[in-house]
Formats: C-alpha cells, structure tokens, sequence
C-alpha cells in the first residue's frame, strides 16, 4: 500500500510551536476535513507520479499556511504528527482518521488516483 504523505517538518514544527509559547490544548487545529481535503490532493499527485513524497509534503505544509496561517497550521501538524510514529494510535485519534477518512474520499473520488492507489495504475 502507499505512504501516507506526512509532514516533512514535523519535529521543526513542534519546536516552533513550543518556542513561541502555543499550545496545541489552547489552539483548534485547521479543521479536520479541510486539512483531509488539501491533504487528498498532494496525495493523488503523488500516486500517479506527478509529484515526489517529500514535493507532496512540502506543497501541503505550504498550502496549509498560505490558506490558515501559521499558527492553526502548526497545531494541526503537531496533531498529525502521531502519523510518523504509530499509525495504530493515528486511527484512535479523532482527529487523525478524520483528515485520513477525507484524504482517502479525495482518493476514491479521483478516478486516476484511485487506480493509482488501490490498483498501482
């Protein structure tokens, strides 16, 4: 099965995020189907070969800030970073499996990606 396309700057992320004295309790994330929404797209360009995963996430990050700004951007990346380390914990997360439910709708949507996806065309 394909990588799910992550946040490349995770760890600089989390770092910016405590440096300027946010926290993820005390800000709301971009909302999830919005971010599964953005996500699906990088996603599709990198299953059908438009795109590298580090392009894909590099793209997303910059999309994610360009259209919320920093702040909701850097608490959904720390929320999504339980993606780069257990993906069993990812699926417990609410907020985790709804930007993946999302992501993968984008994906069954895309008549190329789909193929791409679940039937490596």
């Amino acid at each position: 099965m394909a990588s799910i396309p992550l946040f490349i700057s995770t760890a600089a992320s989390t770092l910016l995020v405590s440096t300027l004295g946010l926290s993820a309790q005390a800000q709301e994330p971009i909302p999830a189907p919005e971010v599964g929404e953005v996500m699906g797209q990088y996603f599709c360009l990198e299953m059908t070969g438009q795109i590298s995963q580090a392009e894909s996430n590099l793209l997303l990050e910059q999309e994610l800030l360009e259209l919320y700004g920093e702040t909701p951007t850097l608490v959904s990346m720390e929320r999504l970073a339980i993606l780069d380390d257990d993906m069993a914990a990812a699926l417990e997360d609410p907020y985790t499996f709804d930007v993946l439910r999302t992501m993968m709708a984008v994906a069954i949507a895309d008549d190329d990606c789909f193929k791409a996806v679940f039937f490596n065309q």
